[in-house]
């Protein structure tokens, strides 16, 4: 994408932060894998609409979903191109995994993808790679909390 903000229009010059904002144009769902810096539990980062609490709820992993109002740092990817819509079908999920170099990072990553794939019926559950999915669905706990 070139010259999609006003001071580079026409400028032949690259404006990435256009690249991916039109690329979240394009999306139905958005699944943010993330791994954290400090030893954790895995958690659900859904926003502070109702549509994204449902689908954490959906795939039932992590154990945790917190229900955020913004980022102390800017918007995120979900807050854009409908993400941030009550009334718009799109809908977004960050998860964070786990510590970075922990094993079970890469383990709740597999299996968070797996039941999207699944609930959106892009794959069956029997076409899943052996051990993606780690469990049945966990009981889940609402938090409601301002990262301010």
């Amino acid at each position: 994408m070139y010259g999609s903000a006003p001071d580079t229009f026409g400028k032949n010059i690259a404006n990435p932060i256009g690249m991916i904002w039109s690329d979240a144009m394009m999306l139905d769902f958005l699944l943010d894998l993330h791994s954290m810096h400090e030893r954790a539990a895995p958690l659900s980062v859904c926003g502070p609409l109702d549509k994204g609490i449902a689908l954490a709820r959906k795939l039932a992993v992590p154990d945790w979903i917190i229900s955020d109002e913004r980022h102390p740092r800017g918007r995120r990817t979900r807050d854009y191109a409908g993400f941030s819509d009550p009334d718009s079908s799109k809908n977004a999920l960050l998860i964070e995994c786990a510590q970075h170099w922990e094993a079970a990072a890469l383990a709740v990553a597999q299996d968070v993808a797996a039941r999207l794939l699944v609930l959106h019926r892009i794959v069956e559950p029997m076409d899943l790679p052996d051990g993606w999915q780690l469990r049945p669905g966990a009981t889940v706990v609402r938090l409601r909390y301002l990262l301010t």
